[in-house]
C-alpha cells in the first residue's frame, strides 16, 4: 500500500521553490540594461554610468543605516552596499570641493539639492544593495544615502545627478543679472500680493486655501531657480519650472507653504519666511516677524527694514520707493528706512511705519519696496 505524503509538504516545497525562483529572477534581472545613472556636468555634458560598471569598476563600500524618530529613538536599521560618489567624481576628473552643490533627481520627478557643506562633510553613497538584497523595481537603478543627514537626501530611484560647480553658479548669477551682485532690485510683500490674487481650494487639502505659483510670480522676471527660506532656517533651491506648476498655501497650519499634489512630500516647504528669484525677493511678513529679532515703534511690533539689507540683500541706495497695492507711494531715505519697520495692522494689512516721519510714509497694503536709481 502506497503511503500518501502530507499535502503540507508539497505546499511548503512549492512556496520554497517559488521563493528561490523569485530571488534568482530579481538577482538576474538587476542590474539590467536600463539600470544606469547620468551625471550631468558643465565640462563634459552627460556621462552615463551603468550600475554594472559601478559594481565592477569601483571599490565597494558598506554602511549600517540607522533611522531615528523625532525623539531620537532607533526604529529601523539595515546594511547597504554601494560606491562612494566621491570615487565616481574622481573617475571623471572632478572633486567635491569644486562643487557648489549637486541635485539628485528621481525617476518619479522628485529632486533635491545637496548643498556644498554636506558635500564636503559627509560621505554620499550610491547604493545598489540594501539589506543584502538587490534593489527592487521602485528603488532602481540606485538609491542615494547620506548617513547622518535627513532622509530627504536618501533618494530612491535616482536616475540623474547634476553637478553645480562654483564657477557655473557664478556664471548663472551673472546671466540672470549683473545688478544682483549689488543686491536685490525689488522686494514684494507676500500677504499683500495674495490679497489681490485668486485663492482656490488646494487640490489635496481640507479647508486649505492656496494661490497658484504662476499667478504669484507672474510679474517677476523668471530665473533658473527659486530660493526658499523657512522659519526653522531650512533652505531650498528649486527649479523655476517646477515651482511654476505648484501652489503656495495661504491658509491653514504652517503657512505660507510651497506644495503640489504632483510633487513628493520631501519637496514641500512649510512656514516660509522668504522667497527670491533673480534680483527680486518676496517677504512673508508674519513669519519674518517670528524668525528675526522684532523691532517696536509706538507699541507696534514688526520686522526692521535693516533685515532687508543684512539678510535679504536689498540693494543699497540713497533713497527708496515704497508703493501700496493701489499705487499710492512715498520716498524714504536710507537713513530713515533702516530705523523703520514693516508690521501687520489690526486690520491684517501690511504697512510700513517710521518714527518721526510724515504720516504719508506709513503706507497701508504695502506691495513692494525698491531702491531709487539716481
Amino acid at each position: 500500500m502506497l503511503k500518501r505524503k502530507n499535502p503540507r509538504f508539497y505546499l511548503f516545497g512549492i512556496v520554497f521553490l517559488l521563493a528561490i525562483l523569485f530571488s534568482a529572477s530579481v538577482s538576474a534581472d538587476y542590474p539590467g540594461e536600463e539600470d544606469f545613472i547620468t551625471i550631468v556636468c558643465d565640462l563634459d555634458g552627460e556621462i552615463v554610468f551603468p550600475v554594472e560598471s559601478l559594481m565592477n569598476d569601483f571599490e565597494p563600500v558598506t554602511e549600517q543605516i540607522i533611522r531615528r524618530d523625532n525623539e531620537g529613538q532607533i526604529y529601523d536599521e539595515y546594511p547597504i552596499k554601494g560606491v562612494l560618489f566621491a570615487d565616481v567624481l574622481s573617475s571623471i576628473g572632478r572633486e567635491k570641493g569644486e562643487l557648489n552643490s549637486i541635485r539628485l533627481r528621481a525617476g518619479d520627478g522628485y529632486s533635491v539639492e545637496v548643498p556644498g557643506p554636506i558635500l564636503l562633510n559627509r560621505e554620499i553613497i550610491l547604493a545598489y544593495e540594501i539589506d543584502e538584497k538587490p534593489l527592487l523595481e521602485g528603488t532602481r537603478p540606485i538609491r542615494v544615502f547620506i548617513p547622518e543627514e535627513e532622509a530627504m537626501y536618501w533618494v530612491r530611484n535616482t536616475v540623474e545627478i547634476s553637478l553645480n560647480s562654483k564657477e557655473e553658479v557664478k556664471e548663472a548669477h551673472a546671466r540672470e543679472t549683473t545688478a544682483q551682485e549689488d543686491g536685490l532690485e525689488k522686494i514684494y510683500f507676500f500677504e499683500t500680493m495674495v490679497s489681490v490674487l485668486e485663492e482656490i481650494d488646494y487640490p489635496e487639502g481640507e479647508n486649505q486655501k492656496a494661490v497658484r505659483a504662476e499667478d504669484l510670480l507672474a510679474d517677476i522676471e523668471p530665473s533658473e531657480t527659486v530660493y526658499m527660506l523657512a522659519t526653522d532656517d531650512f533652505e531650498k533651491n528649486e527649479e523655476y519650472e517646477t515651482v511654476l506648476g505648484a501652489y503656495f498655501l495661504t491658509q491653514g497650519q504652517n503657512t505660507p507653504a510651497f506644495r503640489s499634489p504632483d510633487l513628493p512630500r520631501g519637496m514641500h516647504v512649510r512656514d516660509l519666511a522668504y522667497i527670491s528669484l533673480g534680483n527680486t525677493g518676496i517677504v512673508c511678513v508674519e513669519n519674518a516677524i517670528e524668525m528675526f529679532p522684532p523691532q517696536e515703534i509706538n507699541e507696534n511690533v514688526g520686522v526692521g527694514f535693516m533685515v532687508f539689507f543684512e539678510i535679504f540683500g536689498l540693494k543699497i541706495a540713497d533713497s527708496y520707493h515704497l508703493e501700496a497695492i493701489d499705487g499710492f507711494s512715498a520716498e524714504v531715505s536710507y537713513e530713515d528706512l533702516i530705523k523703520g519697520i514693516v508690521h501687520i495692522r489690526e486690520s491684517g494689512q501690511i504697512a510700513s511705519l517710521f518714527e518721526g516721519l510724515p504720516r504719508n510714509t506709513a503706507i497701508r497694503d504695502l506691495l513692494f519696496i525698491k531702491p531709487i536709481e539716481k
